[in-house]
């Protein structure tokens, strides 16, 4: 997200401690460290959210779709085109038995409520 903020934007850090007991017993539980930026990014990401919670548009749909894919693909490493062959077959051979094998597709598509609903 560097690339699109301007370059004289004012870019604090923060820090979130959570601790648990005191003295030599004190443990650190959360310690995150967030700067302006995230902030910036969790806001409009949140107004997405509820606008999608109050409105049901199709166009938050596919942000959340986008973010959900975007945050897949950089999860996966892939070292080598034969990785990503089995994957893919895996997923094929998985996405066939759910179409094929069940009817979980069907009820997903008849009450599923989203802009690519099935009648």
């Amino acid at each position: 997200m560097n690339k699109f903020f301007p370059a004289n934007f004012p870019n604090r850090q923060y820090q979130l401690l959570f601790t648990q007991g005191s003295g030599e017993n004190k443990e650190e539980i959360i310690n995150y460290e967030f700067d302006t930026k995230d902030l910036v990014c969790l806001g409009l990401s949140s107004i997405v959210g509820v606008w999608y919670l109050l409105r049901k548009h199709w166009i938050a749909n596919n942000l959340f779709g986008l973010a959900f894919s975007l945050n897949g693909v950089e999860l996966l490493h892939l070292n080598n085109v034969s990785t990503g062959c089995i994957l893919l077959g895996g997923l094929f051979i998985y996405d066939v038995f759910w179409v094929f094998g069940t009817n979980v597709m069907v009820t997903v598509a008849k009450s599923f409520e989203a802009p690519i609903k099935c009648k």
